[in-house]
């Protein structure tokens, strides 16, 4: 019975991906944008000071860090984005330092070959 089931499933699906004419490779990642846990762990450290006591030191930019970083920017004067803009990053790091982004956008980042790339990402 479960692998009448499965195949059931299997089946069903299939026919479902005919049907939508769905191109094998669409789920071909195009860009990823990728964080620099130092900088983020730098950023964590300096909310943890000032206005996000429980913020965990993880070196990933997620929701909490998004959230503290609008509290720091609302506590601060200044644009409660959640991004770390140059505004920002000078407010927690001085007006000497320079500007760093927190993150590059990589292109193609699961090395799809180049003509399934070019087909559903250009």
């Amino acid at each position: 019975m479960r692998v009448f089931c499965l195949l059931n499933v299997f089946f069903v699906s299939a026919i479902i991906a005919m049907i939508m004419n769905l191109p094998a490779g669409a789920g071909v990642i195009c860009q990823e944008t990728v964080y620099n846990p130092n900088l983020v762990r730098n950023i964590q450290d300096k909310l943890r000071r000032t206005t996000a006591k429980k913020l965990r030191l993880n070196g990933k930019w997620d929701a909490n860090t998004i959230a503290a970083l609008k509290v720091y920017q609302k506590s601060n004067g200044l644009e409660q984005t959640g991004d770390l803009d140059s505004e920002t990053f000078s407010s927690m790091f001085g007006k000497d330092s320079e500007y760093e982004p927190i993150s590059r956008v990589v292109t193609n980042p699961h090395n799809a070959p180049d003509d399934v790339f070019r087909r559903f990402c250009r």
